[in-house]
């Protein structure tokens, strides 16, 4: 019996697929630990993807054991793999692929939850790879494994759904268009602009159209229109997905909301328990990743940190350095510190462009790396103040309570969410709770252009994009383009439309509509008016 192929530490056990790029092996090391091992068939193809995981350190998705190249010739039962040639090994990820499930028949209920699932686990996965500066390149079925239970609680090691395959990834800053599947590719590939982390989002909402309406998957191409349209039938229970998806399909790249705000928003839709410990484990993931990003163009086997470079930082640099692959000829260059230029791509990295205008921090970015992992644990990098980075402490958000529907004092809060929302930096609790109670009907529809503006103001185009979609769609349930079948259009029936859209738009005076006689016909109109505006009233002029 001929032994199975070894390289190192790593055992080759049985080959599970192929690529362009490679080929995958299931490999054990020497310590128990399985993996999935991965080399070129000739030269470089796998070392620059080991170099993206490397630098993206990835939590939601397979991470970087090890990397290196063939020292001699490698001979396994279909064929030879020449000497020099990049291998890495990854963390195994158990599961099957997306493809395989969408051949398969299912109900509504079921498509709407593995919707739900994959926005979940692919949002937090894409998250994490553009925070670190880099794209995917290939989101689509195959390259998305699905465990095999669902998830119960939002961490990462309790994912339902994994991105995998970066063979076609690249650096953001590059700008480069490594190839990719035509089906998913975004408007603005295809009319070769510059690609960048939107591109994927549109590859998303793609994959969650195709779950979502079966037709969809079984067409020969997909397009924004042709999708939108399928999504706009979607019933009632799987509206809000449909919305995610008609979001992020949207034609222009800045109004596709961030893969964190679609993931967040599948976490709620699936009832995902809160991991605190996970929350504080992903911040301080986004500083060092933030930070390795900007150190990409120095990271290099064999080069070493500036003695200058200490704390955390030069941790995270030695972490990278020891996983990169070599490079065909040795580097022994010196990796000095960070520049002002640096420094301020690595904090605007974080907190967003209104950092762009802070003075640098006079520490060296070994105790800045300390202040921003201590800032991590008392709030999100997006909530930091120039303030919190000077005094290394963020004070307690604003508090803005809920109003509870149909309260007494509910104008007046509502009065307080609105000013909250007209801060120069709106306070991210406040712009999360605002969501959710647009979402569920609950706060006044008029709300939705505040939430946007103050979106804006944080750089969060996409997410205002989708709120101000949400607003117009709630508005059409109720307002329908079409008269009803066999309603006769007269001035009355005219007149009675109007009051019912403008008692959406002024979140739901419902006696607006209440004044003056509903024809009998238009009148099938004021039970859903009435469901979707309870608890509105008194937020809207009388």
């Amino acid at each position: 019996m001929t032994p199975a192929p070894r390289v190192g530490d790593w055992t080759l056990e049985a080959k599970r697929g192929e690529g362009a790029g490679g080929i995958v092996f299931r490999a054990a090391r020497s310590d128990g630990t399985s993996g999935a091992f991965k080399v070129a068939r000739t030269g470089d193809g796998v070392g620059r993807e080991a170099f993206v995981l490397a630098r993206a350190q990835r939590r939601w998705g397979p991470a970087l054991l090890e990397a290196g190249r063939l020292d001699r010739e490698l001979t396994w039962p279909g064929g030879v793999l020449a000497a020099g040639a990049s291998w890495m090994a990854t963390t195994w990820v158990d599961g099957d692929a997306l493809d395989a499930r969408l051949a398969r028949p299912g109900s509504d209920q079921a498509r709407r939850t593995l919707a739900a699932i994959v926005a979940h686990g692919v949002g937090r996965g894409l998250d994490e790879l553009h925070r670190g500066g880099v794209r995917h390149g290939d989101v689509k079925p195959a390259n998305i494994l699905l465990a095999p239970k669902p998830p119960s609680v939002d961490r990462a090691s309790d994912r339902g759904a994994t991105l995998v395959d970066l063979d076609l990834a690249t650096d953001l800053a590059q700008g480069s268009l490594e190839g990719g599947t035509p089906r998913y590719l975004a408007p603005e590939l295809r009319a070769g602009d510059a690609p960048g982390p939107a591109a994927d989002l549109y590859a998303l909402g793609l994959v969650l159209a195709e779950i979502l309406v079966p037709s969809l998957a079984r067409a020969p191409e997909l397009d924004g229109a042709t999708v939108a349209e399928a999504l706009g039938a979607v019933g009632d229970g799987g509206r809000d997905i449909a919305a995610w998806s008609a979001a992020l399909v949207a034609r222009a790249p800045g109004a596709r909301p961030s893969a964190a705000w679609i993931a967040d928003r599948a976490a709620r839709a699936l009832a995902l328990e809160v991991d605190l410990e996970e929350t504080l484990e992903d911040r301080r993931a986004r500083v060092r990743r933030a930070y390795v990003a900007v150190r990409a163009p120095r990271i290099a086997r064999g080069a070493r940190p500036a003695a200058a470079i200490d704390g955390p930082a030069r941790a995270w640099l030695e972490e990278a350095l020891a996983v990169v692959p070599p490079p065909p000829a040795a580097s022994g260059a010196e990796i000095p510190p960070l520049d002002t230029l640096a420094t301020a791509r690595w904090i605007v990295a974080l907190v967003g462009p209104a950092a762009a205008a802070w003075p640098a921090p006079a520490e060296g970015e070994g105790a800045l790396a300390a202040r921003l992992l201590a800032l991590a644990a008392i709030a999100p990098p997006e909530a930091w103040t120039l303030d919190d980075l000077t005094a290394a402490r963020a004070p307690a958000p604003p508090s803005v309570a809920s109003p509870r529907p149909g309260a007494p004092d509910a104008p007046a809060r509502w009065v307080e969410v609105t000013r909250a929302l007209a801060a120069a930096r709106p306070d991210a609790g406040v712009l999360e709770r605002t969501e959710e109670e647009l979402s569920r009907g609950a706060a006044p529809a008029t709300l939705a252009v505040d939430l946007a503006g103050a979106l804006i103001r944080r750089g969060e185009v996409g997410r205002a994009f989708a709120a101000l979609a949400d607003r117009r769609r709630r508005r059409r349930r109720i307002c329908p383009r079409r008269r009803l079948p066999g309603a006769a259009v007269t001035p009355r029936w005219q007149r009675a439309r109007r009051r019912a859209c403008r008692s959406v738009d002024r979140a739901g005076r419902l006696r607006r509509c209440a004044r003056g006689a509903w024809p009998p016909r238009v009148g099938r109109w004021r039970p859903r008016a009435e469901r979707e505006i309870d608890g509105a009233a008194g937020a809207g002029p009388p």
